[in-house]
């Protein structure tokens, strides 16, 4: 890793500053002298800088952590086969008289058995490996998500 900068203590510095006049001089009248010029005015002046001490345990890492921890989870865990309140009864596997609009809680989630040739997939709790695409789709979006359950 490469070395962090130390933090230094507050040192003057010496600044220089060419000051220039805000209105010009009114010109004078015409001499048959050499006109001179002036050289410009310059003012120093101190400066004092502030660097603050950083925590060292703030800054950035270089690499990242072998072991990183997983956020902390807000909500409470509920067992899927308790209904939350508010919401419809939870799923049955058991179950085989599930209809269309019928509505059910799983998984923190509200979902609703849909009509047509989707109702009797409702029913299905695994798929069949011996399904061709279209059954299994059928089978797969018999339930519709409806919203999470409160």
């Amino acid at each position: 890793l490469p070395p962090s900068p130390k933090p230094t203590t507050a040192q003057p510095v010496e600044v220089e500053v060419e000051v220039e006049k805000a209105s010009p001089e009114p010109t004078p009248a015409p001499t048959t002298e050499e006109p001179t010029t002036a050289p410009p005015v310059v003012a120093v002046q101190e400066v004092e800088l502030e660097v603050e001490e950083v925590d060292e345990s703030l800054k950035p890492t270089y690499y990242p952590s072998l072991f990183p921890t997983l956020a902390p989870t807000i909500e409470p865990e509920v067992s899927s086969t308790e209904p939350l309140p508010g919401c419809p009864p939870a799923y049955d596997r058991e179950r085989t008289d599930y209809v269309a609009g019928d509505t059910v809680q799983m998984s923190r989630y509200i979902w609703e058995c849909l009509p047509g040739e989707y109702e009797e997939y409702c029913n299905v709790p695994d798929k069949d490996d011996n399904w061709d695409d279209e059954t299994y789709n059928v089978w797969f979006y018999a339930w519709d998500r409806q919203g999470p359950s409160s």
